[in-house]
C-alpha cells in the first residue's frame, strides 16, 4: 500500500466551492446599503430559473355565497312545516319563543366550547398571529339590538298571520320583502340598483304574487291577518338590511346570538301575555321547536348571513321568493 502524502506536486489542489447570488438580489443588495458590492457574490447564470410554486385554486367566495345561499333557501323553507306542528300545541309567539331560547343556548354552548378550546391551545403553544377583537361600540350594540327586534317582529308575526289567514294569502303578503328590503336601502342610505335589478326584481315579485293569486281565497274577517302578514314582510326587510350593516364588524355566530337572545326577550312575555302554554307538552311539539331552532335558525339564517357577506340584501331577498 503506498504510503500517505502531502506533497503537492502528488495530491492535485482542491478547487474550492464559490457561492453564487442571483444578479437581482445583488441589486437590491446595492440599494439596501447605498455602496457597490462588486464581484463580491459570483452571479448565478441566466439560464437558472426559479422553482415555481404550484398553488391550490379554491372556489371563489361569491361562488361559496350562492351555495350557503342555496342550503339557505332549503333550511328556510322547511320552516312553515316545523310551525304547523308546533302550533297544534303552543301559540305562535310561545313558538318563536322557543325557537330563540333553544338557538341562543346553543350558539353560546358552542361558543364557550370555542373558547376554552383555543385557550388549552394558546397554553401549549406560543402564538404570533395577531387576534383581532370585535368592539362592541354603542352603534354595533343598538344594531345587533334593532336586528333582534326585527327577527322577532318578523317570525312571531308571520306565525300570528298562518293562524288568522290561509297560507296562500300569508306567503302573497310575505313576498313583497323585496321591495321593502330595496325601498328601505334606497331611503336610509342612498343605495342605487342598476336598471336590470330593479327589472328583475318587478318581474320576480309580480310571477310569484301571480302564482299566489291563483290560490288566493280571500274571505271577510281576513284583514287583520293580511295586515300582519304585511307587517311581518316588513320586519324581515329590516333583519335582512340590519344584518348587512353588521356583516363586516361582527362575526356570524355572534350575530345570530345576540338577534336571537334579544328576539327571544322580546317575544317571552308576549307569549306569557296571550296566555296558553309556553312550552310543548309532547315529544313531537319539542321536536318541532328544536328543528326551528337547529335547522332554521342556526343553519339557515347563519348561511344566509354569510351570503350577505357577497351578496346585497335585495338580491338575497329576491332569491328568497324560491321559497314555496
Amino acid at each position: 500500500m503506498p504510503a500517505f502524502t502531502t506533497d503537492p506536486s502528488i495530491v492535485p489542489p482542491i478547487k474550492p466551492i464559490e457561492p453564487r447570488v442571483r444578479p437581482e438580489i445583488i441589486e437590491e443588495l446595492e440599494m439596501v446599503l447605498g455602496m457597490p458590492l462588486g464581484d463580491t457574490f459570483p452571479e448565478v447564470p441566466s439560464s437558472i430559473e426559479a422553482p415555481r410554486i404550484v398553488q391550490r385554486r379554491f372556489p371563489s367566495e361569491t361562488v361559496l355565497a350562492f351555495g350557503a345561499l342555496a342550503v339557505a333557501l332549503v333550511s328556510v323553507a322547511l320552516s312553515a312545516i316545523f310551525v304547523k306542528f308546533s302550533e297544534a300545541e303552543i301559540n305562535p309567539y310561545a313558538t318563536a319563543f322557543n325557537r330563540f331560547w333553544m338557538t341562543t343556548v346553543i350558539l353560546g354552548v358552542s361558543l364557550g366550547f370555542k373558547a376554552l378550546r383555543e385557550r388549552w391551545r394558546s397554553a401549549e403553544s406560543i402564538s404570533i398571529e395577531p387576534k383581532v377583537a370585535v368592539i362592541y361600540t354603542p352603534q354595533i350594540v343598538g344594531q345587533l339590538v334593532l336586528a333582534g327586534c326585527f327577527l322577532a317582529a318578523d317570525f312571531g308575526l308571520w306565525a300570528t298571520a298562518m293562524t288568522q289567514t290561509s297560507i296562500a294569502t300569508s306567503t302573497l303578503l310575505s313576498n313583497l320583502t323585496p321591495l321593502f328590503t330595496s325601498l328601505a336601502a334606497w331611503v336610509l342610505w342612498g343605495k342605487k340598483f342598476d336598471r336590470r335589478f330593479l327589472v328583475g326584481m318587478i318581474v320576480a315579485v309580480g310571477f310569484t304574487i301571480g302564482i299566489g293569486l291563483s290560490d288566493f281565497q280571500g274571505g271577510a274577517g281576513q284583514e287583520a291577518g293580511d295586515a300582519i302578514a304585511l307587517l311581518g314582510a316588513a320586519g324581515y326587510a329590516g333583519y335582512l338590511l340590519m344584518i348587512e350593516r353588521l356583516r363586516h364588524r361582527v362575526p356570524v355566530v355572534m350575530m345570530l346570538l345576540w338577534t336571537s337572545a334579544v328576539a327571544a326577550v322580546i317575544t317571552l312575555p308576549i307569549a306569557i301575555w296571550t296566555m296558553g302554554a309556553v312550552f310543548p307538552s309532547s315529544w313531537s311539539g319539542w321536536l318541532a321547536v328544536l328543528s326551528l331552532a337547529v335547522i332554521c335558525q342556526v343553519i339557515g339564517q347563519g348561511l344566509l348571513a354569510y351570503s350577505l357577506d357577497k351578496l346585497s340584501s335585495g338580491f338575497i331577498a329576491i332569491v328568497l321568493l324560491l321559497d314555496p
